[in-house]
């Protein structure tokens, strides 16, 4: 949402000026970290207070370090804001850095909201360190594997890694390929129309530099897992048993990929990803937290669970929600503009508002689908591993009741939806997430824990489920067809 508003510049400038100059500037700066200062304060207060008296339980109190973290995102995104939409920021930040700098005044831009996380985790990690020395005692006590407490500057390096280059480093790529791209702006559209004339298309030559910054933005969009390897210092998993059975766990599921790697995160993560669109462009990556806490039906468990978003085709299905929406969105408020004859700057706030409400409250629906479609394959991979020798639940439908596929849907082992709702509930455990919080984009442990078990006693549930997810991925297709018909239409009427 930062970077966007930040793109945002090129075609508008500051419409709601409160504080002109440098000034302005300075002033919404120093209050956000002001505020992000008394934020942190507080919270890492009432942390340390509650640790030195041992009133609340530590989950609890990680509960209090998260509202902390959640803060200082939304104190940082509000300063965002009024920065970008409230002085003259992006203009000061261009005369400072040139407006072809390819990305340089977009990262000045930027430097405010960068300075503000980072401010805030500096001085949020006394907090941290005394959750994490508190927890000693009870993980030896348990034990659990436990690692020397990180220092101030490894834990600022892993919150700049995870928090911020994740997302920002492709994304500032693709906003200095436009700036390079903008510099010979004439120069292409000029030789554009020179070689679209002879086809016809002479009147398309315009958009010729937007194409062009399309195809490089995918490319990086591609690329990303090569960058994402790197920023997270990621390795191959070394050789063992472990790695064998995951591998085969991948060939039984027909998946290509290029490397499972090793994600090292001080411990401090317990979770797993997968990146890339492609076979030899797809890492599969294990933080050294899961692969350290868990067993190796666990692990089993959450690497199925990766492996089903491939499989399954969420990241293209996400692909084409983003294409979708902001195409629908896009053309739907430039016929508003037409129509009512709104400036081009409050119909870009239009849209911005718009695409924010339909992100969050569409994408958040279809994520949380997503991923519990991603549970079921997780379950079932691990059902194919029981029926070697079966199970111990008179009750399995799959090996004991010996229940046929119903309408194509074949019926889950509950051994393996018992493993499978382990391993959800331990990384939840070892990640100091509540088992009844809520999660925009995941839900929650409890949900998606019960609601695994529960499909594999009662296949019309798991039908039931099967069809609701047929429904969106139609509905995203034929949105995705209609945004790109309006598209193709609208361009249409543009060179008549």
């Amino acid at each position: 949402m930062a970077i966007g508003m930040v793109m945002l510049t090129d075609r508008m400038d500051s419409p709601l000026v409160f504080t002109p100059g440098l000034p302005g500037a300075v002033a919404i700066i120093t209050s956000i970290f002001a505020l992000i200062l008394i934020w942190i304060r507080m919270a890492r207060k009432k942390i340390l207070t509650e640790l030195e008296t041992g009133h609340l339980p530590i989950d609890l109190i990680q509960k209090t370090y998260l509202r902390a973290q959640h803060g200082l995102r939304i104190l940082a995104l509000i300063g965002q804001v009024l920065l970008i939409f409230g002085t003259h920021w992006p203009r000061l930040a261009r005369s400072v850095a040139g407006t072809y700098a390819a990305g340089l005044d977009e990262l000045v831009m930027l430097l405010p909201f960068v300075f503000w996380i980072m401010a805030g985790y500096f001085f949020l990690y006394p907090a941290d360190r005394a959750i994490r020395e508190a927890m000693m005692g009870p993980l030896l006590a348990l034990s659990e594997p436990i690692h020397p407490i990180w220092t101030r500057r490894q834990y600022l390096a892993f919150q700049m890694q995870f928090q911020l280059l994740l997302i920002g480093l492709p994304l500032m790529l693709i906003i200095a390929a436009k700036d390079l791209i903008d510099i010979p702006r004439h120069n292409i559209i000029a030789l554009s129309r020179f070689y679209l004339a002879k086809v016809h298309l002479k009147p398309f030559a315009d958009m010729v530099p937007e194409m062009l910054l399309t195809c490089v933005s995918g490319g990086i969009f591609l690329l990303s897992p090569f960058l994402i390897k790197w920023v997270w210092r990621a390795r191959s998993l070394p050789e063992g048993e472990l790695r064998k059975s995951l591998i085969r766990l991948a060939r039984n599921a027909g998946l290509r990929y290029r490397d499972v790697l090793l994600w090292p995160t001080y411990g401090v993560i317990v979770n797993a990803a997968v990146v890339g669109f492609f076979g030899q462009l797809r890492y599969i990556l294990l933080s050294d937290g899961l692969i350290e806490s868990l067993t190796d039906g666990q692990i089993e468990a959450v690497f199925g669970h990766e492996i089903g978003h491939v499989k399954l085709h969420h990241l293209p299905f996400f692909l084409l929600f983003a294409l979708a929406s902001m195409g629908l969105i896009g053309l739907g408020g430039w016929q508003v503009q037409t129509a009512f004859g709104l400036s081009e700057q409050t119909t870009q706030m239009i849209i911005m508002v718009a695409i924010m409400v339909v992100w969050f409250v569409v994408f958040g629906f279809i994520s949380r689908r997503f991923e519990a479609q991603a549970d079921i394959f997780g379950a079932k991979l691990l059902s194919q591993e029981f029926d070697r020798g079966g199970c111990d639940y008179h009750n399995c439908l799959r090996h004991e009741v010996k229940v046929g596929p119903l309408m194509g849907v074949e019926p889950m082992c509950l051994a393996g939806a018992e493993l499978f709702s382990s391993a959800l509930d331990r990384t939840a455990s070892l990640n100091a997430v509540p088992r009844s919080a809520k999660s925009w984009r995941h839900g929650s442990i409890y949900q998606r824990c019960t609601f695994v078990v529960e499909a594999a006693e009662h296949l019309p549930a798991l039908l039931s489920f099967q069809v609701q997810i047929w429904w969106i991925k139609a509905i995203l297709i034929l949105a995705t067809i209609a945004s790109v018909a309006w598209t193709v239409i609208s361009i249409s009427h543009l060179a008549k």
